[in-house]
């Protein structure tokens, strides 16, 4: 049914209910010179004119002195970490070497836990969750606390030069002991074997990646960043870049 005008109180207004109940509501104009429209509740619930009446009195009230009386109700933009994390690497496209890498570590271990979320709501027990996570993935100690501090950059980052207004909630997280002991180096016999085993499955691709490996000393990504102008076949050199630098690591020779 139709809003029927209160006999009692200007602005107020009552809705009789298809089950008999009365619901109560009010009008009054905003900030901006618009009518609002506001459900204050049902009789069946407590709610009488008066009540409504005094409600309508503190919003407009609230209007008079430049205040909202339904900003609690508006919702509130969400900032996500994955809004930050766009922020971060935009800025740090010119001066970060590592720009693309990082954010390949981002997309790839924090956006699909916590991407998504609220920075407002991140909480500490968030963060030891991932570290958690990514432990139970093998990722070793080393890898975790990279990870972790990435993370801490992004929001320290929108802090620092967004004027972000929170504690950093990766703030007092303790970093995984680190053990890069190496245990042993693989004998020539050993070598010989893998070699050997490697020749055997007849994957041209591996088989040469085993050899590269091997003869440079290099770490995976090393290796699989070699390019064709890095091979000297008259100088029998290969030249392995520093991916974290972007300058080259070392030189062999053959």
């Amino acid at each position: 049914m139709a809003r029927i005008k209160s006999k009692k109180y200007v602005g107020v207004y009552l809705n009789k209910l298809a089950n008999g109940d009365i619901s109560y509501s009010i009008s009054y104009k905003d900030l901006n010179d618009k009518k609002v429209w506001v459900t204050i509740g049902k009789k069946s619930n407590g709610i009488i004119e008066t009540y409504a009446q005094n409600k309508r009195a503190e919003y407009i009230n609230l209007i008079k002195i430049g205040e909202d009386p339904l900003a609690h109700k508006k919702k509130r933009k969400i900032t996500t970490l994955d809004s930050l994390a766009q922020i971060y690497f935009e800025d740090k496209a010119d001066e970060n070497k590592t720009n693309t890498r990082q954010k390949g570590k981002y997309d790839l271990h924090i956006k699909p836990l916590l991407g998504d979320t609220d920075i407002l709501s991140l909480t500490k027990e968030d963060i030891v969750k991932l570290q958690k996570t990514l432990k139970s993935k093998g990722k070793a100690p080393k890898t975790v606390n990279g990870i972790i501090t990435l993370l801490r950059a992004i929001i320290n980052h929108s802090i620092k030069e967004k004027g972000l207004k929170i504690v950093n909630p990766c703030a007092g997280i303790k970093l995984l002991k680190e053990d890069d002991k190496r245990e042993r180096y693989l004998t020539m016999e050993e070598v010989q074997e893998l070699i050997k085993e490697v020749e055997a499955l007849n994957t041209p691709a591996l088989y040469h990646f085993v050899k590269l490996a091997l003869l440079t000393g290099a770490r995976l990504e090393g290796v699989l960043h070699i390019q064709k102008k890095d091979i000297n076949l008259s100088g029998n050199s290969v030249t392995i870049h520093d991916l974290k630098s972007g300058g080259t690591l070392f030189r062999v020779e053959q």
